[in-house]
């Protein structure tokens, strides 16, 4: 049987082992023998994150200073009931921010004192120019009249320094349409809004003009008139 030997170089036949290679890829260990990647530190950058946030913080520190910046102002330390004078027990200074701010300076509390409050001014209200006036309330030519209205008949925005109007309705007294035109009064500035905690009525201190005063008062008393709100005008 023939031999799987090779023949040697001098003719004799001899077996030799054949060695084989190495079935490991030859890509094998790589991952091994490299090196680690790092991460390069870069001062640079880190310093310029570290001014950004000391930046914005110094910013944001400014406007919150900014904000709370404070003023002082003339306020009621009790209520002052429409047509009567400020006296100085009446008034106190109070200190509030000042963004966006209208009210009367706490320097020119000698002009307030004496002024005529125009409407029913609770406490704590900050005092402005068109809530004083020099004149007495009711002025000359002029009446305060005090008309009742049932409950839920007067808009919840009515206050005091607001306009409303007057207009004529049929009353339970007289159920036919109110001789004269509808509207009584056109505008009339409201000086006072109260309640009657038993009945729920709605009581609104009007000034309107002399002449008109007896009617409004007359259809007041039968509950012939109705209250619309007017517009605030600049």
């Amino acid at each position: 049987m023939a031999s799987n030997g090779v023949v040697s170089p001098n003719g004799a036949s001899g077996v030799r082992t054949a060695t084989r290679p190495d079935p490991s890829p030859s890509w094998a260990g790589v991952g091994e023998r490299l090196p680690k990647s790092r991460r390069r530190r870069r001062p640079a950058v880190t310093a310029l994150g570290l001014f950004l946030v000391v930046v914005f913080a110094t910013l944001s520190a400014g406007l919150v200073l900014r904000g709370q910046h404070d003023v002082s102002v003339l306020a009621l330390s009790r209520g002052v009931p429409a047509g009567e004078q400020v006296t100085p027990a009446d008034v106190r200074v109070a200190r509030i921010a000042g963004s966006g701010v209208s009210a009367i300076a706490a320097s020119s509390i000698g002009a307030v004192v004496g002024e005529t409050a125009t409407s029913s001014l609770p406490a704590g209200t900050l005092l402005t120019a068109g809530m004083l006036s020099h004149a007495a309330v009711p002025p000359a030519g002029q009446e305060l009249v005090a008309v009742s209205f049932k409950a839920g008949t007067v808009p919840v925005e009515v206050t005091a320094g607001r306009d409303v109007s007057l207009v004529a309705v049929p009353s339970g007294v007289d159920a036919k349409s109110p001789p004269g035109p509808a509207v009584v009064v056109a505008s009339a500035p409201v000086l006072s809004v109260s309640s009657d905690p038993s009945t729920g009525a709605v009581v609104l201190s009007v000034q309107v003009a002399d002449a008109v005063a007896p009617r409004v008062a007359q259809l007041a008393a039968v509950g012939g008139l109705s209250v619309t709100l007017l517009p605030v005008t600049p």
